[in-house]
Formats: C-alpha cells, sequence, structure tokens
C-alpha cells in the first residue's frame, strides 16, 4: 500500500487505546511519542551524515513502532518502507513533514479523547 492511501491518524488504533486503557493514558501515549520523535529524526540526520544504513534502519524501525502503538499510520509505513530500501539524503525532512502533518491531527484529536 502506498503511503499517501493511509489515514495520518488512524482513529480505530485511537479508539482501540482509549478502551484498552483510558482516554487519558491514550492522550499520554500521544504526547510521548510527539516528544521523542523529533529526537528520533535529528537522529537520523546525525546518522545518515556519516552514511550508517544499519543504524538509520534501526531508527526507522523504532519509528515505524511507536507510529503504530498510536495510530500514526502513514508515518509507520513510510518508515518501514524506508527499513527495506535505500534510505537517502531527504529522509529527514521527509519524516519532519509527515511527523508535522500527525503532530496537527492529534491536536484535533486531543480534545476529542479529553472530553
Amino acid at each position: 500500500m502506498h503511503v499517501n492511501d493511509l489515514p495520518l491518524v488512524d482513529t480505530d488504533r485511537i479508539d482501540d487505546l482509549c478502551e484498552t486503557l483510558s482516554p487519558a493514558m491514550a492522550v499520554r501515549l500521544i504526547d510521548l511519542f510527539t516528544e521523542d520523535m523529533p529526537i528520533r529524526i535529528i537522529g537520523i540526520a546525525n546518522i545518515l551524515h556519516d552514511d550508517d544504513q544499519e543504524n538509520t534502519r534501526k531508527i526507522c524501525h523504532a519509528i515505524a513502532g511507536g507510529a503504530a502503538s498510536v495510530g500514526a499510520a502513514r508515518l509507520e509505513q513510510f518508515a518501514r518502507d524506508q527499513m527495506h530500501g535505500d534510505t537517502h539524503a531527504e529522509l529527514p525532512e521527509m519524516l519532519r513533514s509527515l511527523y508535522n502533518d500527525t503532530a496537527r491531527q492529534f491536536e484535533l484529536i486531543r480534545p476529542l479523547l479529553q472530553a
């Protein structure tokens, strides 16, 4: 499936988190994810500068897992695609753009979870 065919945020996954944990815990998990992502993106930029494909794949794996846990479907798929292909210099900017779009979507969802 192509990344752009997926929703930024899988609301079914958010519903599952709310039912399994609680809405407050779902918000906390989303907050942890959104706090962690910029650090990982900086890490990828540094690793790519050193042309370290193996560690780039490891960070992409961690991003994909984190994204899956909070329903960031497009970001998850993009990171998974990067784990299995050649990464390139534009990767940090592409991840940053997807992350920013996803974070904006989470900001729209957050008030619904806190109601």
